[in-house]
């Protein structure tokens, strides 16, 4: 896409904030933003605090699903999720499903809601493969960059019981608005939050359920 393409596509953005456009973004648009935020710091202290359990002065949710039973659906859900197989949703797009799951790589998303478009991007800050009290455990957490609508970190995880050999899909985060259009319909934020988390899940049991 052109630089005047890119330009006019910037300038749709709806006024009310810096990431609310009318159009779903082009993903060369997404690549600029992506390439642009890659340069900014975390916008919280905490990392890797989303593994342990709620952080004081944080809304923390955590939510889990048994996707299914066996090495089979063990396997296939590792893969699923090296591929963010949770963001491919009908509201929620990811920008690049090859980017590898270790500490500094930065993903990139589109999210639609209430009719307007936003872009997300989040840099990988930890990662867990190891067995705890008979239960394997594989997945990352990522946070959020200095130019995201919120602060915080969210955990992508499965377990797999060594006993029953139920796999179960967790995902956890600590948040807080950023900006102050997100301080502003906190009540929307938190359901859209909780609204992925819910999403996710049932998007990834679908994918790997046996």
């Amino acid at each position: 896409m052109a630089v005047e393409e890119l330009q006019v596509e910037k300038r749709m953005r709806i006024a009310l904030a810096n990431n609310l456009y009318l159009f779903r973004p082009s993903r060369d648009f997404v690549m600029q933003v992506l390439d642009q935020q890659t340069r900014c710091a975390l916008s919280y202290d905490q990392v890797g605090a989303s593994e342990h359990g709620p952080v004081e002065g944080w809304d923390w949710h955590r939510e889990s699903r048994t996707v299914g039973k066996g090495e089979g659906v063990w396997f296939r859900s590792k893969e699923a999720l090296g591929s963010w197989s949770q963001f491919d949703m009908s509201w929620v797009f990811p920008h690049d499903r090859s980017v590898p799951i270790e500490v500094g790589a930065n993903f990139a998303f589109t999210s639609r809601h209430m009719g307007l478009w936003s872009v997300h991007v989040c840099r990988i800050v930890h990662t867990i493969d190891d067995v705890q009290s008979g239960v394997r455990r594989y997945g990352f957490a990522y946070g959020t960059l200095e130019q995201h609508a919120v602060r915080g970190e969210e955990l992508f995880l499965l377990e797999l019981d060594e006993v029953s050999g139920e796999v179960r899909f967790v995902i956890q985060k600590f948040s807080k608005p950023a900006m102050w259009i997100a301080r502003m319909a906190a009540p929307l934020t938190r359901h859209l939050q909780a609204k992925f988390t819910h999403d996710a899940l049932r998007r990834f049991e679908r994918e790997v359920g046996a």
